[in-house]
């Protein structure tokens, strides 16, 4: 009975880390450097007149998937 009753309860918590593993601390400092980045950008382009947040958004990605990042 504690067998089934165990598998059962850690099924979930098992299956969550290998569909969903947590990300490594390198992970996390590139997608942190990824916002700030982002957000100052954003900030600058506001500050040059261009208020559409959704369009820096995809021009800033865009331009992430043409270097190759």
């Amino acid at each position: 009975m504690w067998n089934s009753f165990l598998t059962y309860a850690l099924t979930p918590l098992v299956m969550g880390e290998i569909l969903y593993p947590k990300p490594t601390r390198h992970e996390r400092l590139i997608r942190g450097y990824e916002i700030r980045e982002l957000y100052c950008r954003m900030r600058w382009l506001k500050k040059a007149g261009l208020d559409e947040t959704s369009l820096i958004i995809k021009l800033h990605y865009k331009e992430k998937s043409r270097d190759g990042f």
